[in-house]
């Protein structure tokens, strides 16, 4: 409830730090949440975290947020302007660079992501304090436990802030540090000591964390991600043997192995096709590409190019699939996955990450869990499965996939709740953060 409502003079700002939204086409899965932040909260606060000089007109929010909008000045004029004007406070970040656990290139990693981190905030903490009143209940949210985190603590600290906790969410390479070429995460000991609250977005997730970082395991907890519904919901069709993904065109996806799936399925005899969603203007993408054309006959393949969740919601609408396939060596829990789920789509997904949580067979689904490294063989083998299962039974399955995402993945339902305790958590009296050196 805001504080006009309960009769309070008190404003409610939740101050949000993103990677870049509501710049650029990236972050999509916020946007239903700063509409339920903005419903919640009297004044929300947008930090985009990007240090590049890009400022593409942002997308549209409600009117109570204000966007502070991204760094106008190049990265290495930026750089050499924190270098110049906050000398000690670049001497302390090399300092804590060179003491890092880590070799040569993690210590370098370590220093730029710092200097990222006091570029960022030293230029928008005025700016954050100009909004937040005396009687201001505030709560700084990061979207992620990386830069975003960092700024946010570093903001706090730098504006004396006393009151408002810092609570941060948890998905996927802001986690696992094995994701990472150096296998090393900069500042992690700073940023969980200076956090008050983590949310990870999947059970694997938040084990993972308290296992390697045992003792924050008690902030941190689940707070699931969640997708609108969707336009056509139940139109899954087996008749049409089409398999159908959605992901960046990278070699985290392994791509190849659903494209060598698809060659396999049509040896056995199977008239199956395959449709990816997904940018695909990356040399990589052009690569993969080429070795689709090699692999499988013209028209049993697709490219459908990037779009917006709308655009995929709309696109699942006017195009009938029999299974979403991720066959990823590492996830958190895609967001791709829920629309799938609330499509209706019978889904297939390697073991990684938060994968396992979005197949519930308890419920009927069709048992589509892949092992966390399948073969090919493996992969084909549960799709010819599935194709070849009982109408009625394959109609099972489209119903306990919407189940599924109703009774877990739905925005409106995940957002309203982890809102809720942003709210709650708003001006709750806490200690300063950690500084950040």
């Amino acid at each position: 409830m805001r504080a006009e409502d309960s009769g309070e003079s008190a404003e409610t700002v939740v101050v949000l730090f993103t990677l870049a939204y509501p710049y650029g086409n990236g972050e999509p899965f916020l946007h239903a949440e700063v509409a339920e932040l903005s419903r919640q909260f009297d004044r929300v606060l947008i930090v985009p975290s990007s240090v590049t000089a890009f400022a593409r007109q942002p997308r549209a929010v409600p009117s109570n947020v204000t966007v502070l909008g991204a760094v106008r000045a190049s990265v290495p004029r930026a750089a050499a302007r924190q270098i110049v004007l906050h000398l000690p406070q670049t001497l302390g970040a090399l300092l804590h660079a060179l003491r890092a656990p880590t070799d040569l290139r993690g210590k370098l990693q370590d220093l730029r992501f710092r200097i990222a981190v006091h570029v960022r905030a030293n230029t928008v903490r005025r700016r954050v304090g100009m909004f937040l009143r005396d009687r201001s209940r505030v709560v700084f949210y990061a979207y992620w436990l990386d830069l975003p985190a960092a700024i946010a603590i570093d903001v706090r600290r730098a504006m004396g802030f006393a009151r408002g906790k810092i609570v941060a969410r948890a998905h996927g390479f802001d986690v696992y540090a094995e994701r990472r070429i150096s296998n090393y995460l900069p500042m992690r000991d700073d940023i969980l000591r200076g956090v008050t609250r983590i949310f990870s977005v999947s059970r694997a997730g938040c084990i993972y964390m308290r296992r390697r970082w045992p003792d924050h395991a008690d902030k941190m907890s689940i707070a699931h991600l969640g997708t609108a519904p969707a336009e056509n919901a139940g139109n899954a069709e087996q008749s049409v043997a089409t398999l159908v993904s959605c992901a960046f065109i990278v070699p985290l996806k392994r791509l190849e192995l659903v494209i060598d799936t698809v060659a396999e399925l049509q040896s056995r005899g199977h008239d199956v096709h395959w449709k990816h969603i997904g940018p695909t203007d990356s040399p990589y993408a052009a690569d993969l590409k080429r070795y689709a054309a090699g692999a499988l006959p013209d028209g049993t393949f697709e490219f459908v190019g990037e779009l917006d969740n709308g655009g995929v919601r709309n696109w699942y609408a006017r195009n009938p699939a029999s299974a979403f396939i991720n066959v990823s060596e590492s996830e958190g829990v895609p967001v791709s996955i829920m629309e799938a789920l609330a499509q209706g789509l019978p889904i297939l997904a390697t073991d990684v990450g938060g994968n396992g949580e979005t197949i519930d067979t308890s419920l009927g689904m069709f048992d589509g869990l892949l092992p966390a490294d399948p073969t090919v063989r493996q992969i084909a083998d549960r799709v010819e499965g599935l194709l070849q299962s009982d109408p009625a039974a394959y109609r099972r399955y489209v119903d306990a996939s919407r189940e599924n995402w109703k009774r877990a993945w739905s925005s409106e339902a995940n957002y309203r709740v982890f809102v809720s305790e942003l709210l709650a958590d708003a001006q709750t009296r806490e200690g300063r953060g950690a500084d950040v050196g």
